[in-house]
């Protein structure tokens, strides 16, 4: 039996054949730390070596990925390598499957402080052996509510933030703001009493990063009145007192 074709089938068909998945955007990297320079191997003996990893602290509560680089595109790797740590996966050359790099989420392994990795090896001379450890660069999406009183709180959304309270930095029109609560989404924030009034930038710093705000992101704040003095400070029933004060303004 001969079917026959419907200009809707061959719609659909059309539609599958042209459509593409959509693509996601690589996440652009940060190095926090790396080797330098990398292991060497003098001659084909076996080597033991030491070294360690240093993050800032509040780096520790980031995304953290860890590349180890057996060789490279124009020296020879290791033929065997035992890499352990007190607070990591054991790894060896198996992990490699064969290529020249192996990464690592490594989130949650290491501390700010110092990490020590132990390295044992065998190659030919000439051999090298690194590593670097990377985090996806930390980004702001969304600031709620866009307006607020000085004094209010505010949350900051976004990726990548240190849990550490310490180690999240927020200031608007350059003065700092207390944050409250930290989690890797979103950061809770106190604008200053005295905060300036207007429509003002805001600067973010996670763990020795500097996050870049996108510039239709902004925070309107009305600025609340500031009390600065008094013309005395005892008078008599009945008397006239002066209050100073005034309202700060960005710009």
């Amino acid at each position: 039996m001969k079917l026959k074709k419907s200009p809707q089938i061959a719609l659909v068909l059309l539609t599958l054949l042209t459509s593409v998945p959509e693509a996601h955007a690589e996440p652009e990297w940060i190095t926090l730390a790396e080797q330098k320079p990398p292991l060497v191997a003098e001659s084909n003996k076996a080597i033991n070596a030491s070294e360690v990893i240093s993050l800032q602290k509040g780096q520790d509560q980031l995304q953290l990925y860890l590349t180890y680089m057996n060789g490279t595109a124009s020296a020879p790797g290791f033929e065997w390598l035992r890499i352990s740590s007190a607070s990591m996966n054991y790894v060896t050359e198996k992990q490699f499957l064969g290529k020249k790099d192996l990464t690592l989420n490594v989130t949650g392994d290491l501390t700010w402080s110092g990490n020590q990795l132990l390295i044992t090896g065998a190659g030919p001379k000439g051999a090298t052996f690194g590593w670097i450890i990377r985090t996806p660069k930390p980004t702001v999406t969304a600031v709620s509510p866009s307006l607020v009183y000085s004094g209010d709180t505010l949350t900051i959304t976004g990726t990548n933030f240190s849990r550490s309270i310490t180690a999240n930095s927020v200031t608007f029109a350059g003065q700092p703001a207390q944050v409250i609560s930290a989690t890797p989404t979103q950061i809770v924030v106190k604008v200053p009493e005295d905060q300036k009034g207007g429509k003002l930038p805001i600067s973010l710093n996670v763990a020795g990063i500097d996050v870049a705000v996108p510039t239709d992101i902004s925070v309107n704040v009305n600025a609340q009145p500031y009390l600065q003095s008094l013309s005395a400070n005892f008078v008599a029933p009945g008397e006239n007192v002066t209050i100073y004060g005034f309202t700060k303004c960005h710009g």
